[in-house]
C-alpha cells in the first residue's frame, strides 16, 4: 500500500526478527511510525487513531508503537496483541479494544508534549463570535460537560481535551468527537456543524475560565491578573517542563486580549448563559476601546 514498507527487525531486540509492515503519520510536527505484523490490523489501527495526521515519509521518527498478534492465545478466545513503544514491551492487550485504548493512552499525551508547532494544554475550547473561550482543567474538573453547555446555548465546538495554540497565540480546534461521561447537558443538535471541530479556528482568546463543578455552586467570576493567568494556564500545559520558555512566550501572547477569571461553578447550562453574555460585554468594551 502506499506509504508503507516492510521492516525487518533482525537488528531490534523486540519483537524478534520479522518483517512486518510499518506506516509514518505526521501529528502536529511529531513524527509517529506505526508497525504491524499484517495489512489489515494496521488498518484497523490507522481507523482509530485520535487524532489527526498527514502521511510522512523519510523524516527522524519520534516514537514507534509495535503491535504484534499473539501466536500463543487460544482461538476460541480471540486475537490478543502484544504492544510495543520504542521496542519496549508495555502490555498485552487481550483484546483490539484494549489494544486501541494502550494507543491513545501514551499517544496523546507524547504529541501533546512534544509538538514543535503548537503549545498543547488540557482545556475545553469553544468558539463564540469570533473569540475563542478556553477552559483550562485535568479531567475530572468539568469541562467537557461546560464546553457541551456552550455549545447547546450556540457557541461553535473547537474541543473538549487539547487547545492548541500556534506562535501567534491563536488557538486551533481538536477534531475529535466531544466525550461526556455523563449526558446532564441536553445535545439535541449534536449532528449540527457546531458541534464538529474543525470547522471553526484558528481564533483569538476572548476568555478564559478557571472553573470547577461544585454542586450548588454559583458562577461569580473574579478577574485575574495578567500574570496569574499565564501561569495557572501554563500549570495546564504539556510541554511546560520542556520548554518552559517557549510555553511561557506563546502563553502571554494567547492571553494578552483575553478577560481571564476565577470561580468555581454549579449548572452547566446557566453558567454557559452567563459566560457568552460576560464575553459580548468584555468584547463590546474592547471594541470601544
Amino acid at each position: 500500500m502506499p506509504g508503507r514498507t516492510a521492516v525487518n527487525f533482525s537488528t531490534s531486540p523486540a519483537p524478534p526478527p520479522s518483517s512486518i509492515v510499518e506506516q509514518l503519520f505526521d501529528m502536529w510536527g511529531v513524527i509517529i511510525a506505526l508497525r504491524t505484523d499484517s495489512d489489515a490490523l494496521l488498518d484497523a489501527i490507522v481507523a482509530h487513531l485520535p487524532m489527526q495526521w498527514q502521511p510522512a515519509t523519510d523524516m527522524p521518527i519520534d516514537r514507534v508503537y509495535t503491535f504484534r498478534e499473539n501466536p500463543h492465545r487460544p482461538v476460541c478466545f480471540g486475537p490478543a496483541y502484544d504492544v510495543t513503544i520504542d521496542g519496549r514491551t508495555v502490555e498485552r492487550a487481550l483484546n483490539f479494544e484494549a489494544a486501541v485504548k494502550l494507543l491513545a493512552f501514551d499517544l496523546e499525551p507524547f504529541v501533546a508534549g512534544s509538538s514543535p508547532r503548537f503549545v498543547i494544554g488540557h482545556a475545553g475550547v469553544v468558539g463564540w463570535r469570533g473569540r475563542a473561550i478556553v477552559i483550562p482543567g485535568k479531567g475530572f474538573t468539568g469541562k467537557s460537560t461546560l464546553t457541551a453547555a456552550l455549545i447547546h446555548q450556540g457557541a461553535d465546538y473547537l474541543s473538549d481535551e487539547y487547545a492548541l495554540v500556534d506562535e501567534n497565540g491563536l488557538v486551533h480546534p481538536f477534531p475529535r468527537a466531544l466525550n461526556l461521561r455523563q449526558p446532564v447537558v441536553p445535545l439535541p443538535h449534536h449532528e449540527s456543524p457546531r458541534w464538529t471541530a474543525g470547522l471553526v479556528g484558528p481564533l483569538p482568546v476572548g476568555l478564559v475560565l478557571f472553573t470547577h463543578y461544585e454542586p450548588g455552586a454559583e458562577w461569580k467570576p473574579l478577574p485575574l491578573g495578567h500574570g496569574d493567568a499565564v501561569l495557572d494556564t501554563f500549570a495546564n500545559t504539556n510541554s511546560a517542563r520542556q520548554l518552559p520558555r517557549r510555553v511561557l512566550r506563546i502563553l502571554d501572547r494567547m492571553l494578552m486580549p483575553a478577560l481571564a477569571t476565577r470561580s468555581p461553578r454549579g449548572d452547566a447550562l446557566a453558567t454557559a448563559a452567563q459566560v457568552l453574555q460576560l464575553l459580548s460585554r468584555h468584547s463590546q468594551i474592547r471594541a470601544a476601546a
